[in-house]
């Protein structure tokens, strides 16, 4: 699944933003989270791992498309929304989100936590994409509804049908066929 999500990611067009940055270097930064994406898939799911993991979501695929869904619609995949060197004051919710998946830090994260969400490393963008799809699945089960899980990445106690994310779970589901196939 991993070169697939590589090559999922690499279709989505550049940000302006991120014009100085070669094909290579592009690639590079999508293999690490590729990487990254599918460890937590894989975990999440119980995919490869040991006999006593209990699984959070059964699909490995959807796990995978919503990450990159989120991913996309949160970041454009901008290298410096992903470094939390935002380039307006708007990106970044003002400042208040960290990473490729724009996490705003809990009580309970410490500072050196929640900055390491916005780390181009492999661990932070592994811990990052656990805490984006945990939010996500409690969202979609206290809901009953798979938009309430992006509901509830975007900061809303409740979702409601048609509230939000209703084109977010369509890309994922998009995104998992597209996985699935290849």
């Amino acid at each position: 699944m991993f070169t697939s999500i590589v090559a999922v990611l690499l279709s989505f067009r550049p940000s302006d933003y991120d014009k100085g940055e070669s094909l290579e270097e592009r690639t590079q930064r999508f293999t690490v989270l590729a990487h990254a994406i599918e460890s937590v898939a894989d975990q999440i799911s119980c995919t490869n791992q040991s006999d006593s993991c209990k699984p959070l979501y059964q699909d490995r695929y959807l796990v995978a498309g919503i990450l990159m869904a989120q991913v996309y619609r949160e970041s454009a995949l901008r290298r410096d929304v992903w470094i939390g060197v935002c380039l307006h004051k708007w990106d970044c919710d003002y400042g208040e989100a960290k990473g490729p998946w724009q996490l705003q830090q809990r009580t309970t994260d410490t500072d050196e936590e929640w900055q390491a969400f916005a780390s181009p490393e492999l661990p932070g963008l592994e811990k990052a994409a656990w805490r984006t799809i945990t939010l996500w699945i409690g969202g979609a089960t206290q809901g009953g509804d798979p938009t309430c899980g992006f509901a509830r990445l975007a900061g809303f106690s409740q979702c409601g049908p048609d509230d939000y994310g209703d084109d977010r779970w369509k890309l994922a589901q998009s995104l998992a066929n597209k996985l699935r196939r290849k």
